[in-house]
């Protein structure tokens, strides 16, 4: 942990409540500003740890167990407790919606028993294909002298664009694959601007470029949504710029409320799937109907959060679940 940089983890701190902010909703002004950047931010700090000419082989069973692995869990708990949707709705169909969605792990579907999905765990699986299609083309460019670094990022940003252009004619695609193609321009472009210094008039750009995507844009990437493909993706660049001066100056000033947003930051990966938990099951409503808590709107939903962090605090305390979610303690930062 001594190594570990801890403004990329108070970044990711930021990302994380901005989730589930987003996932109140906050509003349509607070709503677009959110969306703007949260999801790429994760990318492109996820590329900044990206390494060109690494072992490959040994990589991906890396990812599969810091990524999959956490999904497959998830998806398991899901499994395990969407019966309450009977008990309490009488809806019988969520169950083989959950079991269909862990076989399928891929773009939502419509069935005959409901929407299959994996609700926000689209990250994770974007996430470990964006990582291994960045390794394929990085691997396919590693003889190329001049320039292949920049041949690199504009492969990979080509490659996103054509996902999210083909993405409307192509059938449903699973484990996430297409997703994580989409992606992967974001994961390009943090690895690139990890290790290419630029001058801070870019930067500027970037940012002009965010607000005037708040005007003219607007980002979903579960939909694959653009609304003006240049600006969304610079602009995104930019916002992950501010949060990254935002988090620099935390860690530099503000050293107990920093250490609180790295351990967000860190635990981000568990928070994502105990939160996916709750909204793919009964499991905070069958609470509250047993004690017998009548809330409505943001109670409800602060109810809810309360609940999933002493989910959070439970994984802790188990030493399996916390070494598949790779979660920490605070005392262990």
């Amino acid at each position: 942990m001594k190594d570990r940089n801890p403004v990329f983890d108070v970044m990711k701190g930021i990302g994380i409540i901005l989730m589930l902010v987003g996932h109140i909703p906050p509003g349509e002004k607070a709503y677009c500003i959110i969306y703007s950047f949260h999801m790429p931010l994760f990318f492109l700090v996820a590329g900044t740890f990206a390494k060109v000419g690494s072992d490959s082989k040994g990589a991906v069973v890396k990812d599969l167990k810091r990524l999959v692995l956490p999904v497959l869990v998830t998806m398991a708990f899901i499994i395990a407790l969407s019966p309450l949707y009977y008990f309490i709705d009488g809806n019988f169909n969520n169950v083989v919606v959950q079991v269909l969605s862990l076989l399928w792990l891929g773009d939502a579907v419509r069935t005959e028993w409901g929407l299959v999905t994996i609700d926000s765990m689209w990250f994770l699986m974007a996430l470990f294909w964006a990582r291994c299609l960045f390794r394929v083309v990085a691997r396919c460019c590693e003889k190329i002298q001049k320039l292949r670094d920049e041949i690199i990022l504009v492969v990979c940003v080509a490659l996103s664009f054509a996902a999210i252009l083909m993405h409307p004619v192509l059938p449903p695609i699973p484990l996430g694959l297409l997703k994580g193609l989409s992606a992967i321009q974001f994961y390009a472009i943090g690895w690139y601007l990890k290790h290419h210094k630029l001058p801070g008039w870019v930067y500027a750009v970037f940012v002009t470029c965010w607000l005037m995507a708040l005007r003219f844009g607007g980002i979903d990437m579960v939909r694959y949504y653009y609304g003006c493909y240049p600006l969304d993706v610079l602009g995104a660049v930019g916002a992950t710029t501010l949060v990254y001066l935002l988090s620099k100056a935390i860690c530099d000033y503000l050293a107990k409320p920093g250490k609180v947003l790295q351990w967000f930051g860190i635990n981000s990966l568990l928070i994502l799937c105990v939160n996916t938990l709750d909204r793919k099951t009964c499991f905070v409503r069958a609470i509250k109907n047993v004690l017998s808590i009548d809330l409505t709107g943001i109670y409800s939903v602060m109810f809810h959060y309360v609940i999933e962090m002493v989910l959070v605090f439970v994984v802790l305390l188990l030493p399996l679940l916390k070494a598949v979610y790779g979660a920490k303690r605070l005392k262990e930062i």
